[in-house]
């Protein structure tokens, strides 16, 4: 059949737009691809659910303490309104392969993309809702839990009251509707206690009341200083560049942009786990590291170890557990609840992290050292991804002396304590770490021209039952 000069001037174009538009790889077909998205993290990709029913030789569980993030949710509303520009974003990068040329996109990504269409249940009225992805998250998390610790949770229904079990969360429907989603994990629905009113900012987010961290860190430009030095580092200038050139345009994107579709990609994925996110083939495996690591830095300053007044805001949290567990230590545990469970704002968390000080790097995160900082341990992906959890399991054992221990779990996975026995912490122990701290937690530094500071050290020391010299240089 002979092939009019139409068909021959389209198949040359066709070829030469094949020649020009080199792929760098192709990620729909990465049976493997890089699931450590930050924040926006999805927790089946990260948890340690592997473990077995804790069995500890001559111990006994009398309470698990436990602080879980919210599970999988949609944006917030102001992240929502960025998303809904992807649409117009996408018909440009399918214009700039299609028609111009431009661009390294494969086939296959490039098609993903073409058919790709937002969410339509990702509405404002749903902005931070709990997605179907999140309750599963919290159920299969607290079913989980009765299996590794079957003497805190018989199975008959008279065990189940609000004497044995403590339910608490922070005000807000992400928090609210997570919570109950974890206890329907570890009861029947009609079998659940009733919830305490929603904790308020003093007792579980007292960073947001604080005039100290909110000069020093939330309304202080200078406390992400960090974080700005990273984005005009040579590794993320590059990212711009070569993301914007892999789409077919000729100046770099926005980081407006660049934002929407890393947020896009990652709660994609967070959504649903065994789906190909369009958005992330945007990104190379290199690049996704980058992302993750200006995250990390971003939490690290905010809520993390990068600014010393955070290493205080923890300490209401910090102060609720050893209060708790103060009243097991005597042996008669009795009527005290077998579990405590609070579901807080992912910000808390992290600060109760800094004051625990869990995932503490030897070397701070900096703008400089991304290269050398590949194994870090303050990486969101790890320890703040959604539903990420801390768990403190109180044990009585059969050592006269030295009876009481603790340990931590973080994601499920035993926390690798300094001073602690593969990660069994004797209670006395603890209780002379963090003497000082809770002692400045009783300050109440954030007032500091309160009367009841004045009254501090007396009550914390007989609290924790040290020696007034034990606290006499604070």
């Amino acid at each position: 059949m002979l092939i009019g000069l139409k068909e021959l001037i389209l198949i040359s174009l066709t070829f030469g737009q094949a020649i020009s538009r080199s792929t760098d790889y192709c990620y729909a077909e990465n049976d493997q691809p890089y699931l450590k998205f930050g924040t926006k993290t999805a927790y089946t990709f990260i948890h340690g659910a592997k473990r077995p029913a804790q069995n500890i030789p001559g111990c006994k569980p009398l309470q698990i303490w436990m602080l879980t993030r919210p599970g999988t949710l949609y944006p917030d509303a102001e992240t929502i309104s960025k998303l809904k520009a992807l649409p117009k974003l996408r018909d440009q990068i399918t214009y700039n392969h299609d028609t111009l040329g431009y661009g390294h996109l494969c086939d296959l990504d490039l098609e993903n993309l073409r058919i790709w269409r937002i969410d339509s249940a990702m509405t404002m009225e749903k902005a931070e809702n709990l997605v179907p992805q999140g309750t599963e998250d919290l159920v299969l998390l607290a079913r989980r839990l009765k299996t590794h610790l079957p003497e805190l949770f018989p199975p008959t229904v008279s065990d189940v009251s609000e004497r044995n079990y403590k339910f608490r969360s922070t005000a807000g429907e992400k928090t609210s509707s997570s919570l109950k989603a974890f206890m329907s994990g570890l009861f029947d629905q009609w079998q659940m206690p009733p919830t305490e009113a929603p904790m308020n900012n003093t007792q579980f987010a007292s960073h947001l009341t604080c005039p100290e961290w909110r000069d020093e860190v939330s309304n202080n430009p200078e406390a992400m200083i960090e974080v700005t030095r990273f984005k005009s580092s040579p590794e993320y200038q590059n990212l711009l560049t070569n993301v914007s050139r892999r789409l077919g345009f000729r100046n770099n994107i926005t980081e407006a942009s660049l934002n929407a579709m890393y947020d896009m990609c990652r709660y994609e994925k967070a959504w649903t786990l065994d789906a190909i996110s369009a958005w992330c083939a945007v990104f190379s495996l290199e690049e996704l590291k980058i992302l993750e690591y200006r995250d990390d830095l971003t939490e690290y300053y905010k809520y993390g170890y990068g600014n010393k007044v955070n290493l205080r805001m923890g300490c209401s949290l910090l102060q609720d557990m050893f209060r708790q567990f103060k009243k097991l230590e005597s042996g008669d545990n009795a009527s005290e609840p077998k579990g405590v469970f609070s579901v807080v704002e992912l910000g808390t968390l992290e600060l109760f992290i800094a004051a625990m000080r869990f995932a503490e790097d030897s070397t701070p995160l900096l703008a400089s050292n991304y290269q050398s900082m590949s194994k870090r341990l303050w990486r969101t992906s790890e320890i703040g991804s959604f539903a990420a959890n801390i768990q403190a399991v109180f044990y009585r054992c059969d050592v006269p002396e030295d009876p009481n221990k603790v340990i931590f779990y973080m994601g499920e996975k035993p926390v690798p304590y300094t001073g602690c026995k593969v990660g069994l912490c004797d209670w006395d122990d603890l209780k002379s770490r963090f003497a000082k701290t809770l002692s400045d937690c009783e300050s109440n530094f954030c007032n500091a021209n309160s009367a009841f500071s004045s009254l501090v050290v007396p009550t914390v020391l007989l609290w924790l039952g040290l020696p007034a010299l034990a606290l006499s240089s604070h």
